[in-house]
């Protein structure tokens, strides 16, 4: 099979063909560095614009006396939104069923919530994150570390509000950033994707907009 991830079943799942319980999926839907995830765990940083099932097939891995396995097997489906793993299910209405309770789950803030929540308004969103990928500067974010910043379109030159539909800025002829500015680990202001977070809570910010 190759590399992949493991994840840990919170039933076990017992093979219909010889009745063997499986505690364990190995799928390659992710990163396939033999990682082993548990339900609410995050997983990869490119699934955070994720909300989605991703179909996969469980096998029994019983030996049989030739040396074969046995061929008891089953569908699955991974339930995933903002980054975590949320659900396994061996149903697929059952899986849609709880994608929608999760998504519900205001303990679960998705960057789709949070980017819907900004068109509607083109406020800045006061966050607080906890990094997962510091996208290769260790020494301008800590992963696993929380921060308070803002989510919202920023200008480059100065990174100051800017309040467009078109995402540019008027006063300096840029391109506007979408992403949240806070104080990176070296105390500079900066702004960043929100794929490299978390997002733990969210608030109006009080802040007013610039064009």
């Amino acid at each position: 099979m190759g590399m992949f991830d493991e994840i840990v079943l919170p039933d076990p799942w017992v093979c219909p063909r010889c009745g063997r319980p499986e505690r364990i999926l190995q799928t390659k839907w992710f990163n396939c560095e033999l990682r082993r995830f548990r339900v609410g765990d995050a997983l990869d940083p490119w699934t955070r614009e994720m909300i989605a099932l991703f179909p996969d097939r469980i096998y029994c891995m019983k030996r049989m006396e030739d040396g074969s396995y046995c061929p008891g097997e089953a569908p699955v489906w991974l339930t995933v939104a903002d980054g975590h793993l949320v659900g396994v299910h061996f149903n697929y209405e059952q899986a849609k069923v709880a994608l929608v309770q999760a998504l519900s789950d205001v303990q679960i803030i998705t960057c789709w919530t949070l980017e819907k929540k900004f068109a509607k308004t083109l406020a800045p969103i006061r966050v607080v994150v906890r990094c997962l990928d510091d996208a290769g500067f260790p020494d301008e974010l800590t992963v696993a570390k929380s921060y308070e910043g803002e989510y919202g379109l920023w200008c480059p030159k100065g990174w100051h509000f800017v309040k467009s539909a078109a995402a540019f800025c008027s006063e300096h002829a840029r391109t506007a950033v979408l992403g949240v500015k806070l104080v990176n680990d070296r105390g500079e202001v900066d702004v960043w994707g929100l794929w490299n977070f978390e997002v733990l809570s969210i608030k109006e910010s009080e802040l007013g907009g610039e064009s």
